[in-house]
C-alpha cells in the first residue's frame, strides 16, 4: 500500500527544490518520480534491463505515463500470485498520484496514465529578446534566476527548408534539441523542458536594445 503524501493544495503539489540540466527529466515526471520514491515501497527500474521489476515513468503527449514491469516484459503475468501482486503494483501507483493532486487519472492493466496539476502563479520566467537583423526572427531565450550562459538557449527560423519558415531551438551550450514547433510559445516551452523548469511558464517578450 502507498504511503499517503500530504495533501496538497488547490495551487498544485510542489516541485522540489531543483537545480537545472540540460537533457533534464521533464518537472512532471520528475515529481512523479519523487512522489513514488518517497510515499511508495515499489522498486524503479529500467525496463530494458533483464529480469527487472519495477515501475518506469515517463512523459506523454497528455503528461505523464507510468508502466509497470515485471521480468523484462510488459506482458500480464498468468500466474494468479503475480498477478495479484502486479494488480497491487498498479493500484499503489494510481492512489499515490491521485492522493498528490494528478488529474485525469486513466488506469489501464498495465499502467497509469496521468496529468499534474500546475500551480496557479508561474514557477517559471522566460525572457525572450530578438537578435540578428530586423525580419530574421531570430531570438535568445534566457530564464529568471539562471545564468544564460548555462540555462537558456536560441530559437532561430529556417527558411530554405520550403515555403513556411522551421523553428529551430538550440540550448545554452548550442546543442541543437528540436526542430518544427508548432509556434514560439511551443519552442520555448520545449526548451524550459529540456532543462526541467517547472510549469506554469510565463514568457515575457523584451524589445531589443538599441545599440
Amino acid at each position: 500500500m502507498p504511503r499517503t503524501p500530504d495533501r496538497r493544495s488547490s495551487d498544485g503539489p510542489a516541485a522540489p527544490d531543483y537545480a537545472p540540466v540540460a537533457f533534464a527529466e521533464r518537472w512532471d515526471v520528475r515529481l512523479a518520480h519523487t512522489l513514488l520514491r518517497t510515499h511508495t515501497d515499489l522498486p524503479e527500474t529500467d525496463h530494458y534491463v533483464a529480469a527487472a521489476e519495477g515501475y518506469s515513468a515517463g512523459p506523454s503527449r497528455e503528461g505523464v505515463l507510468v508502466f509497470y514491469v515485471q521480468g523484462h516484459r510488459f506482458a500480464v503475468p498468468r500466474r494468479p500470485a503475480l498477478r495479484r501482486r502486479w494488480d497491487t503494483a498498479v493500484n499503489d501507483v494510481e492512489e499515490c498520484l491521485a492522493e498528490a493532486g494528478f488529474t485525469d487519472l486513466r488506469r489501464s492493466v498495465k499502467s497509469v496514465a496521468s496529468r499534474a496539476t500546475a500551480r496557479a502563479r508561474p514557477q517559471t520566467t522566460a525572457r525572450v529578446r530578438p537578435i540578428g537583423r530586423h525580419g530574421e526572427g531570430n531570438e535568445t531565450v534566457s530564464f529568471d534566476g539562471y545564468d544564460r550562459a548555462a540555462v537558456g538557449g536560441v530559437v532561430s527560423v529556417l527558411r530554405d527548408r520550403g515555403p513556411v519558415p522551421v523553428l529551430v531551438v538550440s540550448d545554452a551550450d548550442g546543442a541543437r534539441i528540436g526542430s518544427g514547433y508548432r509556434g514560439r510559445r511551443h519552442a520555448v516551452r520545449c526548451l524550459a523542458d529540456h532543462y526541467g523548469l517547472p510549469a506554469p511558464l510565463r514568457i515575457v517578450h523584451e524589445l531589443k536594445k538599441s545599440p
